[in-house]
This record gives C-alpha cells, sequence and structure tokens, in this order.
C-alpha cells in the first residue's frame, strides 16, 4: 500500500496528521532524541515533544535512557493494531451504555413524544397492514366494523391481505360489530352487543407499542401513533371490553 494511503487509514483511524507524520518519521529512524525525531518529521522540538506525549498515551511510543541521554522509539507497527483494536472495544462499550441509557436521555428531553403519522384515501390500509407486516407482532387485540369495512374496502384487498397474515404467528383478539366473511382461524372473537353497531364506524388495532385507527365511515382515513404509554393505555382499554364481552358469550 503506498504510504499516502498509510497516511490516510491512521488519520481515519483517529490520529491526528501531525501524529501520523511524527509516528512514521521515528519508525524509520529507529530509537532517537526528540530532536532527531522533529528534524526527521520536519516539525518544532515543543511540537514533538506534545506529539510524543500523546502517542505515548496510546502505547504507540516508548522511550529508554543511556546514560543520560533519553531514546524515543516508535513501537512496532503491529502495536498500531492492538491500539485500534482496544478502541474499538472501548467504543462498542461506550454505545452499549449508550442504548442502555437512551431511554433515559429520552426522559430528560421531556419524555418520550409519540410519532403520529396520518394517511388518506387509497393509501390508508395499505399504511396500516404495511406497518403490521413489518412489525410482525405477537400479539394483537382490535375492535372493528366488518359491516362497514366490507362497503368501504375492495373484499380482494381483504383476501390478499387475510392471506399474507395467515403467515404471521400473531395471537389476534377481535371484538367486533357485523360478521367477518374472512374468519381466522387462529383468532378470537367476540360479538359486541347489537347497542353498538351504530357506533363502531372504523377499526381500531393495538400492537407492541402502536396504535392504529381506520375509520370506515366517510374518507377513508388511517391514523398511526408510536407510543409505548398511549399503546398500554389503549390496550387496557381494549382487554377490559375483550372481558366483558367474554362474560355476555361470544
Amino acid at each position: 500500500m503506498p504510504l499516502n494511503n498509510i497516511k490516510q487509514l491512521l488519520k481515519d483511524l483517529g490520529l491526528s496528521e501531525s501524529e501520523v507524520v511524527l509516528y512514521l518519521a521515528a519508525l524509520q529512524i529507529g530509537p532517537s532524541s526528540v530532536q532527531d525525531i522533529a528534524k526527521s518529521a520536519g516539525i518544532s522540538r515543543t511540537a514533538a515533544y506534545d506529539l510524543i506525549e500523546a502517542l505515548q498515551k496510546r502505547g504507540l511510543f516508548s522511550f529508554s535512557v543511556r546514560g543520560k541521554k533519553k531514546y524515543f522509539v516508535a513501537e512496532e507497527p503491529q502495536k498500531l493494531i492492538a491500539h485500534f483494536e482496544r478502541e474499538a472495544r472501548e467504543h462498542e462499550e461506550k454505545l452499549h451504555e449508550l442504548k442502555m441509557s437512551i431511554q433515559m436521555l429520552v426522559q430528560s428531553a421531556g419524555g418520550e413524544k409519540p410519532v403520529v403519522k396520518y394517511f388518506e384515501g387509497s393509501e390508508a390500509l395499505y399504511a396500516y397492514f404495511q406497518e403490521l407486516f413489518e412489525q410482525m407482532p405477537e400479539e394483537q387485540i382490535m375492535i372493528t366494523n366488518y359491516e362497514e369495512m366490507y362497503k368501504t374496502v375492495d373484499f380482494s384487498m381483504l383476501s390478499a391481505v387475510r392471506k399474507k397474515s395467515d403467515k404471521l404467528e400473531t395471537s389476534v383478539k377481535i371484538l367486533h360489530v357485523g360478521e367477518s366473511k374472512l374468519k381466522k382461524p387462529t383468532a378470537e372473537y367476540c360479538r359486541l352487543p347489537l347497542s353498538l353497531d351504530d357506533k363502531v364506524k372504523g377499526e381500531i388495532s393495538v400492537f407492541n407499542d402502536t396504535i392504529a385507527m381506520v375509520t370506515f365511515s366517510g374518507k377513508l382515513i388511517t391514523v398511526i401513533i408510536k407510543s409505548k404509554q398511549l399503546a398500554s393505555m389503549q390496550r387496557v382499554l381494549l382487554e377490559s371490553m375483550w372481558g366483558a364481552c367474554s362474560r355476555i358469550g361470544r
């Protein structure tokens, strides 16, 4: 590899340009005084002292004493690998600590802020299903109106989505008005009281830290909210409805 490429690589790995120049100069001339190393590197003796001290801390320089004179030597190139491997491990440890502390950082910045996405028209349902398939949740609970859904959404699209969702190993609880024409064998269903038929005009689904809300009456709209706290509260409400619905009878 050409020398210029080596210099650039060392800079990319974290050494300053002056440190690279001094290290390579010292490597070529062997054990030498600071004055000789500075002359070979083309820098002042004062600057050479500072750079050698910095490189010593990195484990890339050492010295020996002969009589009353101190000689400095650049460590063998293999030490560069050990040095950068050590730095990489330290960065990895710091990154791990940061990931572990990220929730604390979010809270110190004013709490977790929900991410809200809004979709209208033909892309509304696609956005909802795409979110569901990307997350592949283990559990999902939802409330929906099948009659309004079949009036608004193309049945062939629902059939295609149903086939794709069958591949997900998701445990689903469905509170519903109207009757499903595409029942999922692995899902649990609970028919809501008839008195609610006119009150449920869309669908609310909770999975992982996500709430997806779809309107079937009027303009087709999907709102997706990502928030651990909000999803948890909505899940509690739907689970309470599920418990009441179960007591009434499915």
